[in-house]
């Protein structure tokens, strides 16, 4: 939890300097570009993946993502039961070639993520430890937050388009469980875990 705290006021302090930087700059200087794009890789898995993207100085920006998806029991993924995901991303972009919004970058960022489970069975061992007794269905959401660092590259064209790829990791050291009953599920906080995060995106520019 401490090293999630340091790393949100390492990025909240990146962007108050970028906010500075922007209200210093000359009024002619065209600082309100933007791009809007999708993640076409969750797409195959019935996920939407959202990206907005604002410049925030000549060669950085500042995004905002989000993420829905909803995983059926029986599906290719997962067969146990149904779940939601909601996932809010916060990025800071920061372009190597001086020019926002275009070419190779890097940029940490900060995620905070729900997911819920329905009518999910636990077992929990008897007073033996020697059987599982399996616990009435009920609904659990798992409350996630961490951060983490991806690089990329965005290309655009045709005036008002960009397409683009990235790859990093995140890494998620608070995770907190709710239930309707908490007697009936031995796991109440997961341990930390690390997500890959892969994109190839399309979208509008403007």
């Amino acid at each position: 939890m401490k090293i999630f705290t340091l790393w949100t006021w390492i990025l909240l302090f990146c962007g108050i300097i970028q906010f500075k930087t922007v209200t210093a700059q000359d009024s002619s200087t065209p600082i309100h570009k933007a791009a809007i794009t999708v993640n076409a890789i969750p797409l195959f898995f019935g996920s939407v993946n959202i990206f907005g993207e604002l410049k925030a100085t000549t060669s950085s920006s500042i995004g905002i993502g989000f993420n829905y998806w909803a995983p059926k029991k029986g599906s290719l993924i997962f067969n146990d039961f149904d779940q939601r995901y909601l996932s809010l991303t916060l990025e800071w972009r920061f372009y190597l070639q001086g020019e926002a919004l275009k070419g190779f970058y890097v940029a940490p960022y900060l995620k905070v993520r729900e997911v819920k489970q329905f009518d999910v069975i636990n077992y929990k061992s008897d007073a033996t430890g020697a059987n599982s007794i399996a616990m009435p269905p009920q609904n659990q959401t798992w409350n996630q937050m961490g951060f983490g660092l991806v690089v990329g590259y965005q290309l655009p064209f045709w005036k008002h388009f960009v397409a683009g790829g990235f790859g990093g990791l995140g890494y998620y050291p608070f995770q907190q469980v709710k239930t309707q009953n908490e007697s009936w599920i031995e796991d109440k906080s997961r341990a930390s875990r690390v997500d890959l995060r892969l994109g190839a995106t399309v979208g509008f520019s403007f």
